[in-house]
C-alpha cells in the first residue's frame, strides 16, 4: 500500500525528532510517547555502539563518549539498513568529522579499525571453499580461509592498552584476523610485513610457499636466508593449523 504525502510528512518529522530531539508538533502523537520512542532508538544505538567498542568507550571519557554518539545519532545519515552494519559507520563518522578526538588520542583510528574487523569478519558470509586436506605447503599450493583480514595498524593497539599507548609506540604494524570455520571463533594475529605481503597475494590466487618466497625476493629484491626459508615454512604450517590455511588446491 502506497503511502500519501501526509503520512511520508509525520514519518520524516518523527525521524527528525527521534535523531534531534528538538520538539515539533507531530499530528497524531502524544509528547510523551514520542520522548519515549526517542529514548528507546537512542538507548539501542548507544548499547549497540558499547557493545561494539568497549576499548575505545574505556579510553574516552564518559563526557566524550556521550557527546559523540550524541553527535553521530543527531547528525549522520546512515545508509545501511543493518544494525550490526553501523558500527562501521561510526568509524568512519569519528575519522570524517571528529579531528578534535583523532589530535588527543592519536591511536583512536586504529582502535575503532581493530574492533570494528573483528565485527566484520565475525559476520562474514560462510562460503564453500574446494580444498584438498593432504599436502605439502612447500610445494602445494595453499587455500586460504576466505573469512580472513590483514589490516595496517600505526600503533598496537591489538597488544597494549590503548591509554599507554605514546607517540613512541608508533610504528608499522600488521595484524591478521580471521574467523575459524568449524567454531565460528574469531582470533588474531600479529605478522611480519613480509607475510601480509604473501597474504595479499593469497587473496589472489593459491600459491605454494616455494612461489610466495620467490615471487616475494623477485619483489623486493632480497636474497632470504637458508634459516629464513624454514622460518616461512614454520609460520604458513602453524597457519594451516589455525584454519587460517583451510588446506591445498
Amino acid at each position: 500500500m502506497a503511502y500519501n504525502d501526509s503520512t511520508k510528512q509525520y514519518q520524516r518529522m518523527l525521524a527528525s525528532y527521534t535523531r534531534t530531539g528538538i520538539e515539533t508538533a507531530i499530528p497524531g502523537t502524544k509528547e510523551e510517547g514520542i520522548m519515549r520512542y526517542r529514548t528507546m532508538i537512542y538507548t539501542i544505538v548507544n548499547e549497540s555502539l558499547s557493545t561494539s567498542y568497549p576499548l575505545t568507550r574505556q579510553l574516552l571519557t564518559a563526557q566524550e563518549w556521550d557527546d559523540t554518539v550524541h553527535r553521530y545519532f543527531s547528525t549522520h545519515a546512515c545508509t545501511s539498513p543493518y544494525l550490526w552494519r553501523m558500527p562501521l559507520e561510526f568509524y568512519e563518522y569519528i575519522q570524517e568529522e571528529q579531528s578534535a578526538l583523532l589530535i588527543k588520542y592519536p591511536c583512536l583510528s586504529d582502535l575503532l579499525l581493530f574492533e570494528w574487523v573483528e565485527i566484520e569478519v565475525f559476520m562474514m558470509e560462510d562460503e564453500e571453499v574446494l580444498h584438498k586436506t593432504e599436502g605439502a605447503v612447500e610445494t602445494d599450493a595453499l587455500v586460504l580461509n576466505p573469512a580472513c583480514a590483514v589490516q595496517y595498524f600505526q600503533y598496537p593497539v591489538y597488544a597494549k592498552r590503548a591509554a599507554e599507548i605514546t607517540p613512541a609506540d608508533a610504528a608499522h604494524y600488521f595484524m591478521l584476523t580471521h574467523r575459524n570455520p568449524e567454531t565460528g571463533n574469531v582470533a588474531f594475529l600479529e605478522i611480519a610485513p613480509m607475510f601480509a605481503r604473501m597474504f595479499e597475494w593469497l587473496t589472489e590466487e593459491a600459491m605454494s610457499v616455494d612461489q610466495l618466497i620467490s615471487r616475494f625476493t623477485e619483489e623486493s629484491q632480497l636474497a632470504l636466508a637458508a634459516d629464513s626459508r624454514i622460518n616461512i615454512v614454520s609460520f604458513f604450517k602453524n597457519c594451516l593449523s589455525k584454519r587460517i590455511i583451510l588446506g591445498f588446491n
